[in-house]
């Protein structure tokens, strides 16, 4: 079972959170079928991504939850 550090989470919206709990199901799906290629194109897509959300979250574009 993948698991997350609460450090590492850069957004608090439910569904960025969930999309990227799932892309961490995505890449480990594709070790364990063995397809490098694939599981590195994911990898980047959720770097990518990650990155993204923390460069909104900075600029203060992203919507904030946090009460």
């Amino acid at each position: 079972m993948p698991q997350s550090s609460h450090r590492n989470v850069v957004s608090f919206e439910y569904l960025e959170v969930r999309r990227r709990h799932e892309d961490h199901h995505r890449i480990y799906d594709a070790i364990l079928l063995r397809d490098a290629y694939r599981a590195e194109m994911l990898m980047r897509e959720h770097v990518a991504s990650v990155k993204t959300g923390l460069v909104r979250s900075i600029s203060g574009r992203a919507p904030s939850r946090r009460r």
